[in-house]
């Protein structure tokens, strides 16, 4: 089970359309998208949050302003619900990192993949360009 609380202004807790733009949730709340599923990775943005399960499926939720949600088809709104990662990783993923405006996930055998804001370099690719959907990191930097 995954429980959160706190601000949800950009659904990043994960709580559904309903409660999408709530100020503050001051109990912990189940994440009802994420019943069922054991979660062995979690991470939180600044406005958005991601989780990985123990079949290697990725879901993350909240701002997707710069593709940090690495969802494609919702870039420029929030996700209020956790949503699979559009599959780069062929369900192997393993860890997630967030950042401010980006995310990072590893897969079990497929390496090291980003997305979201990448002003300054902060996805790893060689470039500043972002990314919406999940790219992979070159070891040094290409």
């Amino acid at each position: 089970l995954l429980m959160a609380y706190g601000t949800n202004k950009h659904g990043q807790l994960g709580l559904g359309e309903q409660l999408l733009g709530t100020e503050v949730e001051d109990r912990p709340r189940l994440i009802e998208t994420l019943r069922g599923h054991r979660i062995v990775s979690f991470d939180a943005g600044r406005r958005h949050s991601a989780a990985v399960t123990s079949a290697g499926a990725i879901f993350t939720w909240g701002a997707n302003h710069n593709g940090q949600c690495g969802i494609e088809r919702a870039v420029g709104r929030c996700v209020p619900v956790p949503t699979a990662v559009d599959p780069v990783l062929s369900g192997e993923g393993d860890l997630v990192a967030c950042g401010h405006y980006h995310t990072l996930f590893t897969g079990k055998q497929d390496g090291l993949f980003a997305c979201g804001l990448n002003k300054d370099g902060q996805l790893g690719v060689g470039s500043n360009t972002d990314s919406a959907t999940p790219v992979r990191v070159q070891a040094g930097g290409g």
